[in-house]
């Protein structure tokens, strides 16, 4: 069963912290190595259906996972709440590094995570 389905109890896209990640590395906004001792302890980021909608869930390396402080009525609310939180620990603000067009994550800057010149990337949505 593929879990990002919308009628599957869980949208557990392996990809959803790499998104943020790689959202993240073009805008060069990761702190160097050693600089953020918390960033590389996260394990993974998934939605999580609960009563009532969805949670963003961000476990860490060792296991431990933090309770969801909301239930959100729909994923893409979620995704975007857990995205927030995830680049607060990742890069110390909780800026998102994309801009959400429908259900089109996008990604653009100059000259930045290693891009020269102008560059843009899109990617679908993890939430559909």
């Amino acid at each position: 069963m593929t879990d990002t389905q919308t009628h599957s109890r869980s949208a557990h896209a392996s990809n959803m912290l790499a998104i943020v990640e790689t959202a993240l590395f073009a805008k060069d906004r990761l702190p160097a190595v050693g600089r953020n001792p918390h960033g590389q302890d996260v394990a993974s980021f998934h939605l999580a259906a609960r009563p009532g909608g969805w949670a963003a869930m961000i476990t860490f390396k060792g296991g431990s996972a933090g309770s969801p402080a909301k239930i959100y009525p729909s994923k893409k609310e979620a995704f975007l709440a857990g995205a927030e939180t995830l680049c607060r620990i990742l890069s110390g603000s909780k800026k998102l590094p994309f801009v959400v067009e429908g259900d089109t994550l996008m990604v653009a800057g100059y000259g930045t995570g290693g891009f020269q010149g102008i560059f843009m990337m899109k990617m679908p949505a993890p939430w559909i």
